[in-house]
C-alpha cells in the first residue's frame, strides 16, 4: 500500500483511466447512472485537461491510495479562496483497505499550515460524516441543494469544518455557519423540511440517488430538531 500525491499520480500511464473507473463505480446508482456531484469526473478527458490544469496551478491537490499497482481510493482539497480549502472528492473501491480515505484526507490536513477547511457530506450516506468525526472536524449545520431531475431530486448537505469552536447549534433560525457563513433555515423550503422530517434515519448506506436523509446518531437530535422549529413558522 502506497500514498501517493498528483505529482506522482502524473507519472502513472493509465492514471486519467484509473481515476475516471473509479469515479464512475463509486457514484453510479443501481440504475446505471452516476449521480451528483461527479458526473463530469467519468470521462478521462476531464481528469487530462480540466482535473491536470487545477493541479498544476494549485487549485486542486489530490493524494490516491495504490495498492498491488492501482488506484483504490482518492481525496482532494479544492482550493476555495485565500487560505481556504474544501476537502472532498471522496473516492473508493469497496475492496479499497479499511480507513483508506481516512488516512488520504490524514494526509491532506497534514498540510494545511493552519489554513481553513470545509467539508460538504451529502445525506446519500453517513460514511462520510463518520469520516469527518474520526478526523475531528466540526459539526457545522446542513443546507440544501437545489432540485435536479438529473440528479434523481433533492440533495441536502451535512457541513463540517475545522474551526476550533463547538460543533454548531441552530439560533436564530441559522441552520449552519460553515467556516463561518451563515445559513440561514429559509433557504430550506416547506417542501424539503417535511422531506427532511420524514425521511431522516441512522441507516449507514442507502441506495443512488438518495431517497432517505441518512445521519448519523450523535446528530439526529439536532437536526431532527431544525426540522420541527421551521415546520412549525408560517
Amino acid at each position: 500500500m502506497e500514498i501517493v500525491g498528483h505529482k506522482q499520480i502524473l507519472s502513472r500511464s493509465n492514471w486519467a483511466e484509473e481515476l475516471t473507473e473509479l469515479t464512475r463505480i463509486a457514484w453510479t446508482g443501481a440504475d446505471g447512472r452516476c449521480y451528483f456531484p461527479y458526473q463530469p469526473l467519468t470521462t478521462s478527458e476531464f481528469w487530462q485537461m480540466e482535473i491536470s490544469r487545477l493541479w498544476q496551478t494549485d487549485q486542486l491537490r489530490s493524494w490516491v491510495m495504490v495498492v498491488d499497482e492501482k488506484i483504490v481510493a482518492h481525496a482532494a482539497l479544492v482550493r476555495r479562496g485565500k487560505n481556504r480549502w474544501e476537502l472532498g472528492r471522496w473516492l473508493a473501491l469497496e475492496n479499497a483497505p479499511k480507513g483508506a480515505v481516512t488516512l488520504l484526507c490524514r494526509q491532506a490536513l497534514s498540510t494545511m499550515n493552519g489554513d481553513r477547511v470545509s467539508v460538504e457530506c451529502t445525506q446519500a450516506h453517513t460514511r462520510s460524516q463518520a469520516i469527518c468525526q474520526a478526523l475531528g472536524l466540526r459539526f457545522a449545520g446542513i443546507g440544501a441543494l437545489g432540485a435536479n431531475s438529473q440528479n434523481g431530486g433533492d440533495w441536502y448537505i451535512i457541513y463540517f469544518d475545522n474551526l476550533e469552536q463547538p460543533d454548531f447549534q441552530p439560533v436564530n433560525g441559522e441552520i449552519g455557519n460553515p467556516l463561518g457563513v451563515t445559513i440561514p433555515g429559509s433557504s430550506v423550503s416547506q417542501e424539503q423540511w417535511r422531506q427532511i422530517a420524514s425521511t431522516l434515519t441512522t441507516e449507514k448506506i442507502g441506495n443512488l440517488p438518495p431517497k432517505d436523509f441518512h445521519i448519523l446518531p450523535s446528530l439526529l437530535p439536532i437536526v431532527s430538531a431544525m426540522a420541527n422549529e421551521h415546520l412549525q413558522k408560517p
